[in-house]
């Protein structure tokens, strides 16, 4: 079974989540689908989209997709669904007609950074990602420009007082004060998710702020691949990950 594999950390019940009592965050990009070479070459499956479906309807609406992506774009991707949604780490937030934007005086300073690394980016044919609180920088396929790449991200980001965050292939200058754990506090603190134990399931380092904040509020970070984290809970990939919270579902039906 799924279960069986989490590696246990401390004293955590690693049985499968309980819809009735938990709360859902769970991460998109090597959690719900693939890592792919570009972030527009993804889609959720059949599959996935009907767990996810059968997770919001049997928690009362306590799913969230808490993404890197921008907003528009996680929404786009998860229509089907109809979950609350957090964009780029945590500085986008919606809630049913409710979403959170990032000031002009903010976006101008992210225009700025994005325009030191456009020449950087054509050059070496990188993706450059202008999000609505970040700007990142992904070089997938490129490891060699590895520290080329973290070194100018990390420059233009100090000289920006922006937070500077590093993915699976991909480094970010991202407004400082918003992470994925802030946002996943700010809606523990509304309805649906009020009073239920939060579960956070995500693959990367931009996970950890999200881990931290769900174990804090007496829930559990489950990470998938990275036994190097935070997380109470590894798991060996996200298939494994899925199916241990369908068998929640089947278990707690």
């Amino acid at each position: 079974m799924a279960r069986e594999l989490l590696a246990r950390r401390g004293t955590v019940d690693i049985g499968p989540p309980d819809p009735a009592r938990h709360a859902f965050f769970l991460d998109f990009d090597g959690t719900l689908v693939d890592i792919a070479a570009r972030p527009s070459d993804v889609a959720l499956d059949a599959g996935t989209t009907d767990l996810l479906r059968a997770l919001k309807q049997a928690s009362a609406g306590a799913l969230s997709i808490v993404s890197g992506r921008p907003l528009d774009d996680i929404a786009a991707l998860t229509a089907a669904i109809g979950s609350a949604l957090v964009g780029t780490h945590g500085v986008e937030i919606r809630r049913e007609d409710v979403r959170s934007a990032v000031s002009p005086k903010d976006q101008a300073v992210l225009d700025g950074v994005g325009r030191r690394l456009s020449e950087l980016a054509l050059t070496h044919g990188l993706l450059l990602e202008m999000k609505p609180g970040a700007v990142a920088l992904h070089y997938r396929g490129r490891a060699d420009l590895a520290d080329l790449c973290q070194d100018a991200v990390a420059e233009a980001a100090r000289d920006a007082d922006l937070r500077i965050l590093a993915g699976n292939m991909v480094c970010e200058a991202v407004l400082t004060g918003y992470d994925k754990g802030r946002a996943i506090k700010t809606l523990m603190a509304e309805a649906p998710f009020r009073g239920r134990i939060p579960l956070m399931i995500g693959d990367d380092i931009t996970d950890e702020d999200g881990f931290r904040a769900a174990q804090s509020m007496g829930g559990t970070g489950v990470s998938i691949g990275r036994p190097e984290s935070c997380a109470r809970l590894v798991c060996p990939d996200r298939h494994w990950a899925l199916d241990w919270l369908r068998e929640g579902l089947a278990r707690h039906a």
